[in-house]
């Protein structure tokens, strides 16, 4: 799957981009940026990981817009995002016509 250059996210539109976060942290493969809207993907990384990075950091758009990101530790919200995008992403691959 190629990223698509934009998502609607429950009415906000996100630009995709898909090269490195500018970040301080080390070792990130995206970034959502709610203010910003947009989502960062590293571009460099093989179709396969950029596409579970970018539901990944879809997740965190659904939780911030639905208010639900304020109900879990950041711990948690990064095991949910993980698993919740992986498993996407292979839905989404497993399921193509």
């Amino acid at each position: 799957m190629g990223l698509p250059s934009s998502v609607k996210v429950l009415g906000a539109t996100y630009t995709v981009h898909q090269q490195p976060a500018n970040t301080d942290e080390s070792n990130v493969s995206g970034l959502f940026d709610y203010n910003r809207r947009t989502i960062y993907v590293d571009g460099t990384l093989s179709a396969e990981v950029q596409t579970e990075v970018f539901y990944h950091e879809l997740i965190h758009a659904l939780l911030a817009h639905t208010g639900l990101e304020e109900l879990l530790d950041d711990k948690t919200q990064e095991a949910l995002c993980t698993g919740l995008g992986t498993g996407l992403a292979r839905f989404a691959e497993e399921n193509r016509e």
